[in-house]
């Protein structure tokens, strides 16, 4: 049975040793964040916090570490000479 569509049959496969799904019905498949966010109809960012929470996983995406402003900082520069040379060649 296929959470994705209306559905009687077994048509849902899953595989936990891969961690994927396969509806041979609908065609949904992937794998288990893919699942989640169809679901739960989330972002992938979300789905990560969902799945974390229910393991006990504490995720932190603080981006306002210094280190985190330096390497944002550092990388912004290099894009902007890269696009100079691109533009002039």
């Amino acid at each position: 049975m296929c959470p994705f569509h209306n559905d009687k049959g077994p048509s849902l496969s899953v595989s936990p040793d891969k961690q994927l799904f396969h509806c041979f019905g609908c065609g949904a498949a992937g794998n288990t964040i893919g699942f989640i966010m169809k679901i739960r109809k989330c972002e992938f960012k979300d789905a990560l916090f969902y799945l974390a929470e229910r393991a006990g996983i504490d995720i932190n995406f603080d981006d306002t570490t210094d280190k985190n402003k330096e390497q944002k900082e550092r990388l912004y520069k290099i894009n902007i000479e890269a696009a100079r040379f691109f533009i002039i060649t």
